[in-house]
């Protein structure tokens, strides 16, 4: 029998998918993927990536009537959920406010912006911070106007180089805050143009922003729920199943074709879209997979995405690594063209000297090796 702990390559494992079908499916099918997850599993032994599912799950069961004994515990998970989210909404107002009042325009990225207007209640999706976009020229200039305010990136990394290597920082204040602050809407470097110019109003915190328009959406919640993270990642079903519900009225197909080519990121996409229709039978037109999955991948493009399904190790670092240098020297960016891929490497684990670097790679391989010989002979 399969262990049903794993998932593969980033997908929900068979008792993720029931909580999933719990959390979002017909009536009949979420009362009974309830039942079979309750039989297979206790409460207080989920895993933290399936425990942030449960607020949704519970609003779900609400809804439909279910009557159950472990509601009043999913009922407190709602609620702390609820009161987190208000706090991390303030947060989200007052570095709006502030970058409003510098004259940068700003948009709401991930949870914030689909709690908001996808999912449309602040208690069902838990976020421990916020995402907020600047265009990518006025990075610099938003990062200046928010240590005057208060706000600092949490890594020590010169901000040069995270300008470049990264598409996001995490900043934060004394009292606690936290936002990840934007410069490209997704790892994958290119221009965001497309996405401004499409971009939808809301209102968090009392302050005026915009989000992604819902075919942008759809896609980057589809491109970043591929990446491993060592929370397992399963939110971005829900998410992306969500704004098909929501918007399918109005997805245009042909302009996510075209975005995902223009960013490369078809084979993403196309996996995602496809696990989506198979599995939830979500309204994905099979034209759509099929154009993607037909669309010419890069052989980087296809290492990196493989790369990034993996956790870390010095192989897959380096692969996803190789295919951001490819990106960037490849494509329309605002953003520096690497030299080198020996420089750009060097750029992005902070080294200024090639020996640094061979030695960096030297030891990462001797310790990840070390792991697997030690984890083989715990389990032999």
């Amino acid at each position: 029998m399969p262990d049903r702990s794993l998932s593969i390559q980033g997908r929900p494992t068979d008792d993720q998918e029931l909580l999933l079908e719990a959390a979002i499916g017909s009536p009949d099918v979420a009362r009974a993927a309830w039942s079979d997850w309750q039989e297979r599993n206790e409460l207080d032994d989920v895993d933290f990536g399936a425990q942030r599912l449960l607020p949704l799950v519970y609003r779900h069961l609400v809804e439909l009537g279910v009557d159950d004994p472990d509601l009043g515990r999913l009922k407190g998970l709602y609620r702390r959920s609820w009161y987190r989210n208000q706090i991390v909404f303030r947060w989200a107002g007052e570095m709006l406010e502030t970058l409003r009042a510098a004259g940068l325009e700003t948009m709401l990225l991930k949870g914030a912006a689909l709690s908001t207007l996808y999912y449309r209640d602040p208690g069902v999706r838990p976020m421990d911070d916020v995402d907020i976009l600047v265009r990518s020229e006025q990075a610099e200039a938003a990062l200046d106007v928010l240590e005057e305010a208060g706000w600092a990136p949490v890594t020590q990394v010169p901000r040069e180089v995270f300008l470049t290597v990264r598409h996001a920082e995490e900043i934060s204040r004394p009292d606690g805050a936290r936002v990840d602050l934007h410069w490209n809407v997704l790892w994958q470097p290119g221009r965001d143009d497309s996405f401004w110019e499409s971009a939808v109003e809301m209102t968090i915190g009392g302050e005026p922003t915009r989000a992604l328009c819902p075919s942008d959406q759809l896609l980057h919640a589809c491109v970043h729920g591929a990446a491993w993270n060592p929370l397992p990642p399963i939110r971005w079903v829900a998410d992306a199943l969500t704004v098909l519900d929501g918007a399918s009225d109005v997805i245009d197909w042909e302009r996510l074709v075209a975005q995902a080519r223009a960013r490369r990121a078809t084979v993403a996409l196309s996996g995602e879209l496809a696990y989506l229709s198979e599995r939830f039978s979500a309204a994905v037109p099979a034209s759509v997979v099929e154009e993607l999955s037909s669309t010419r991948a890069r052989l980087h493009e296809r290492i990196g995405h493989r790369a990034a399904q993996s956790p870390p190790g010095p192989v897959t670092t380096l692969g996803v690594v190789w295919d951001r240098y490819r990106r960037l020297r490849d494509l329309d960016t605002p953003f520096p063209r690497p030299r080198s891929f020996l420089n750009y490497a060097k750029q992005t684990w902070g080294f200024e000297q090639s020996r640094q670097l061979a030695a960096h790679a030297t030891r990462r391989v001797a310790a990840h090796t070390l792991g697997r010989l030690n984890r083989r002979s715990k389990s032999s």
